[in-house]
């Protein structure tokens, strides 16, 4: 409570002082303030009264520059009265300026003033122009005239009231300014005075205080150590931790425990102990530490799993005996009821340990525990992954061979389709060859027998023709026989191997054809070939129009369509043969047929697409319910036109 007293005391004291002196700061600025709008006021008083005679002056100068205009005809004077009158109005200017606060009756009379001096000026003005028409007498009368000599009366009488108020304002304005200076100076002064004495009393009183103060740091002081040290303390707990996040190296992180226990508990020395090994082990130490402590106390420690606290060496259990030795702590290393070691703090003298140093001293031993479990973890799994490499290592290599052995029989797999194809194309060639060997031999010797047969019964019919009446149907008919025989071969040698596809090329050979087949089937196709396609290679020529015959003969037998159309063109290196209808469409080959034997490899959509294969191109199939699209694309050779 008294403290409370005291601090209101010293709040009251120096707020009052304070606030006093805000008052005079306030006072003084306001009187500043004054002061500056005072002599902003007297500064423009001085330009009202250094403006009026000028304004006077300069009109006296214009009358005296016209007069001289007038008398000496000099052009001179006529640049001077026109300078004069720029300069009245310029005075007048800076009087309007000056003048801004001035109450409205002063801004009336300055109106006034510039009204008069206007009336002046164009007053020479007229008696110029009288002088520019010759008439110098009456220029010179004009200017001497009462009504002119009553304005130059009026101009000077309003410039001398104006002078004469502006006189006496800035003579009051000037006493206003020196009596606030005055109060201003006054009331500094005796705030001055109150504030030095208030803040003396506070002065006083502060003083008295001081000692109690001190002795308040000095407790703060040991306060601020203890939290200092425990800041250190917290910055090597978490360097510890961070070497604890190297598993693999776990001297670093024991060098920093011991370390942080003698710089920060402090201890002359500090000893981490291993337990689990089969026998006391010593792996980081900063002093010799005695045998029976090595052996006796942590097995003690290990069996009881308790801290052990020897403040002074003479009440040592173990009877140890040292004169190096005055007291020692030692804390187990424990990790889920197993203790891995102990860890020890080493004093010379005697000295009892504090909760706050038990405490520390018990977190490092933690620490450790938990660093020596995180090594040996990844000791045991550096074990495990060389096991898994070594046994990785030999499941690859089993990979490699059966890799090896699966691109061997990958590579047989293609060798033996490659030769598949090729065994395709050269059947498609040897089928092509056949067909035109038996086109050729229907076309040739079939045909030309049949033809001496029809010779033959024609002639026999006319050595007949008295003898049996019974002979002659017989024979008309063998004729008939013979005839349809002999068309049927030559349709069929033609359709085998067209001669006309060798002679005249595809476009030709299509027109041929179709104009068959639309007799034969009663389907009408359009063709429709551009004369830029030219004679193609033998090869192309072929598989194309193998490609019409099959699509042709899928038409007839499948879309149940009465329409079709051919289109033949050459775009960018490519012969692009479309066959289309308006049928209904069939299933996809995918769907319908297996990949055919080697003996109907000219059968079908599967023979169509090895014969356009052999030569590079490819088949396409669009089949919907509204009609089907056979598309063959085929590159062209160099020698091709």
């Amino acid at each position: 409570m008294k403290r409370i007293h005291n601090r209101v005391i010293v709040a009251v004291g120096f707020w009052l002082a304070v606030a006093i002196l805000i008052g005079i700061g306030v006072a003084t600025h306001q009187s500043n303030l004054d002061f500056i709008r005072t002599g902003d006021r007297i500064k423009r008083a001085r330009h009202v009264i250094e403006n009026l005679p000028n304004i006077r002056f300069a009109l006296q100068d214009a009358e005296q520059q016209t007069r001289e205009l007038i008398k000496t005809d000099d052009m001179t004077h006529q640049d001077a009265r026109l300078l004069a009158a720029v300069q009245v109005t310029g005075a007048f200017n800076r009087l309007r300026k000056a003048s801004a606060d001035w109450p409205a009756q002063g801004q009336q009379d300055i109106a006034a003033l510039e009204v008069l001096a206007g009336d002046r000026l164009r007053l020479l003005d007229e008696a110029v122009k009288l002088r520019n028409t010759q008439d110098r007498a009456a220029a010179i009368q004009l200017l001497d005239t009462d009504q002119s000599r009553a304005l130059v009366s009026q101009i000077d009488a309003s410039i001398y009231a104006l002078m004469e108020a502006e006189q006496h304002a800035f003579i009051a304005r000037d006493d206003e300014l020196k009596a606030k200076a005055h109060f201003s100076v006054a009331l500094f002064v005796l705030g001055c005075f109150v504030s030095l004495g208030i803040l003396s009393g506070v002065f006083l009183y502060l003083n008295v205080q001081i000692d109690a103060r001190r002795a308040a740091e000095i407790a703060l002081a040991r306060e601020k150590a203890l939290l200092e040290q425990q800041y250190r303390r917290q910055t090597a707990l978490a360097k510890i931790e961070f070497a604890i996040n190297q598993p693999h190296e776990l001297k670093p992180a024991l060098e920093q425990i011991v370390r942080a226990v003698v710089e920060l508990m402090p201890s002359d020395d500090a000893s981490v102990i291993l337990w689990d090994t089969g026998a006391p082990q010593s792996v980081v130490s900063t002093g010799q530490l005695p045998a029976t402590l090595k052996d006796q106390a942590t097995r003690w420690i290990a069996e009881h799993k308790q801290t052990l606290v020897v403040p002074a060496i003479g009440d040592d259990l173990f009877g140890t005996k040292t004169n190096e030795l005055g007291a020692y702590a030692g804390v187990p290393l424990l990790l889920e009821n197993d203790v891995l070691g102990v860890l020890y703090a080493l004093d010379r003298k005697t000295r009892q340990y504090r909760g706050d140093e038990m405490d520390f001293l018990e977190s490092l031993a933690a620490r450790a525990a938990l660093a020596i479990s995180k090594v040996r973890l990844y000791d045991r799994l550096q074990d495990i992954n060389r096991l898994l490499e070594s046994r990785v290592h030999e499941r690859t290599v089993e990979l490699i061979g059966t890799n090896e052995r699966l691109l061997h029989e990958v590579e047989e797999r293609l060798h033996a389709e490659q030769a598949l194809h090729d065994l395709s194309g050269r059947l498609l060639q040897l089928q092509d060859q056949e067909r035109r060997h038996i086109a050729r031999e229907l076309h040739d010797v079939t045909a030309q027998n049949l033809s001496a047969i029809t010779l033959n019964l024609a002639r026999l019919e006319n050595i007949l023709a008295g003898a049996d009446p019974k002979a002659l149907p017989v024979i008309n008919e063998s004729i008939h026989l013979a005839e349809d025989c002999l068309r049927e071969i030559r349709t069929l040698s033609y359709v085998l191997h067209p001669p006309m596809l060798d002679e005249y090329g595809l476009p030709r050979a299509l027109e041929w054809y179709l104009d068959g087949f639309a007799t034969r089937s009663g389907i009408r196709v359009e063709l429709h070939a551009l004369p830029t396609v030219g004679r193609l290679s033998e090869e192309t020529e072929m598989a194309l129009f193998r490609v019409v015959q099959e699509g042709l003969t899928n038409i007839r037998r499948h879309a149940g369509s009465q329409h079709a159309s051919i289109q033949l063109t050459r775009d960018d290196g490519f012969v692009i043969l479309e066959i289309k209808d308006d049928g209904h469409g069939f299933p996809k080959p995918a769907e319908t047929e297996a990949p055919p034997p080697a003996v109907q490899l000219g059968v079908g959509i599967t023979g169509m697409r090895e014969r356009l294969r052999q030569l590079g191109g490819q088949l396409d199939v669009e089949s919907s319910a509204t009609g089907t699209i056979v598309r063959a694309v085929v590159p062209m050779k160099g020698n091709e036109t």
